[in-house]
């Protein structure tokens, strides 16, 4: 046994001597002719024993909001921002990535004051991440939210003037009814986060020109998510708030 490792000492000893041999003939031709063999030794040893420096990785997984179900082939881009405080900001794509079948991703970066990790896939609003100052490898999910929509009917039941519907479709004039009849005013075209809580907001209006109606008015409202009915919560007008699931159609009934 002591033979043996006798013999191995002897073998690293004569290849580190090798090496630093070599080192020493290549440091000679690149120092002048008047340094140390000390200083030319102690050079070779560092160059030696120098590591190189791991790279800086950023990773983490995409991630459906809600659920936490992975999502692959979501497209990742780290983009760097470079720029001065109160002045112009530039910005570059560093590099791209395409999430797994886990939704893991992971990529090298370079030191930057801001970076931002964005990722984007098909029937899901786009999110990212950003970290300042960042300096050594870095981890965290993204999480996106599904598409989602509702489709809302309305029925004038009271007989009043008119609907003022959600904000999405404040652009619409007041919609006028007659007693009785019904509306889809939204066809999946009120397009929204899933898999999180939600509001609709709407105010009747009973005359042209009235405001919010008063709290007799309401025991005869009703709304109804899904085919349950959900209570109005009446302030500034009125809304209903219920829980809006992804990749999917709600349907919301409000009977004024």
């Amino acid at each position: 046994m002591h033979s043996h490792f006798s013999t191995f000492s002897t073998f690293a000893y004569k290849l580190s001597e090798k090496f630093v041999k070599l080192n020493f003939t290549l440091m000679k031709k690149l120092i002048p002719g008047n340094a140390s063999p000390l200083l030319l030794i102690l050079l070779c040893l560092m160059a030696a024993c120098k590591k190189k420096e791991p790279d800086l990785v950023i990773e983490g997984s995409v991630l459906e909001f809600g659920t936490e179900i992975p999502i692959k082939n979501a497209a990742v881009s780290l983009r760097s921002y470079d720029g001065e405080f109160l002045g112009p900001i530039s910005s570059s794509i560093v590099d791209t990535e395409v999430s797994d079948e886990n939704g893991y991703f992971s990529m090298p970066y370079p030191e930057r004051t801001v970076l931002r990790v964005n990722a984007a896939q098909t029937d899901y609003f786009s999110d990212d991440f950003s970290e300042v100052g960042v300096s050594a490898s870095y981890k965290e999910d993204i999480h996106l939210h599904p598409y989602a929509w509702i489709r809302v009917k309305i029925r004038n039941e009271s007989g009043a003037y008119g609907f003022y519907p959600d904000r999405e479709e404040s652009w619409k004039p007041v919609i006028q009814l007659s007693q009785g009849e019904e509306l889809v005013i939204t066809d999946k075209k009120d397009l929204r986060k899933g898999n999180e809580n939600t509001k609709y907001l709407f105010s009747p209006k009973l005359e042209e020109g009235s405001g919010t109606p008063p709290a007799s008015y309401w025991p005869k409202a009703k709304a109804y998510v899904g085919g349950q009915e959900v209570p109005i919560h009446v302030g500034i007008g009125a809304y209903i708030d219920f829980y809006l699931p992804g990749h999917d159609t709600t349907d919301i009934f409000i009977v004024y």
